[in-house]
């Protein structure tokens, strides 16, 4: 890949990423005391926007998101304010991010990316009950599988070792598993099986 050589780049700064395509994440580890030492993470950015420029590509600040991971109690109590400065501008600290599909929020308790799942799937189920009078029963499974079932199935997985402290997993596959019953009542007129498996 074209891109392939920026990891030199990035590594000479004592910086984690991952690269998926043209998308490029990258990440260190902070203890609360050293928050605000930022200094590797602010020259590598630079580093690699000048590797950019010096090969006909452009990094886009405006595309650019940053976020702090940690505990409620530990984000309550650090100055995010400031942001961080990529490519000499100015990104502010997000509460959420989405990556390749997930929404990760700041304290990892994945609420917006099961609200967004259920918000999304709720918007297709909707839009197909508009032609399922037109459909026969196999056909609106097929569309109701390929169309929702693939979002209520793309990276569940996270949700597997998610905060149990609020019961907040329980209550995700719950939401989840109320949305399918509730899709297949409407467009599929056929009576509600678990889908994840909560009782």
């Amino acid at each position: 890949m074209y891109v392939s050589e920026i990891d030199a780049v990035i590594q000479s700064h004592s910086v984690q990423y991952h690269q998926y395509a043209d998308d490029l994440m990258i990440y260190l580890s902070l203890v609360a005391k050293a928050f605000g030492d930022l200094s590797s993470l602010v020259g590598c950015s630079d580093a690699m926007s000048t590797w950019f420029l010096q090969n006909a590509l452009l990094l886009n600040p405006e595309k650019t998101e940053a976020i702090i991971f940690g505990t409620r109690q530990r984000l309550a109590g650090t100055q995010t304010s400031a942001g961080v400065r990529v490519a000499g501008t100015v990104v502010h600290f997000a509460e959420a991010v989405k990556l390749l599909g997930v929404t990760l929020d700041s304290a990892l308790t994945f609420n917006q990316h099961v609200t967004n799942v259920v918000r999304a799937s709720t918007y297709h189920t909707r839009a197909l009950r508009h032609i399922r009078p037109l459909l026969t029963v196999d056909t609106a499974k097929s569309i109701a599988t390929s169309i929702v079932g693939a979002r209520l199935d793309y990276c569940n997985s996270v949700l597997y070792m998610a905060p149990r402290k609020t019961t907040w997993t329980d209550f995700s596959a719950y939401r989840i598993n109320l949305y399918y019953r509730h899709h297949r009542l409407l467009v599929l007129r056929t009576c509600a099986v678990n889908f994840i498996g909560c009782q």
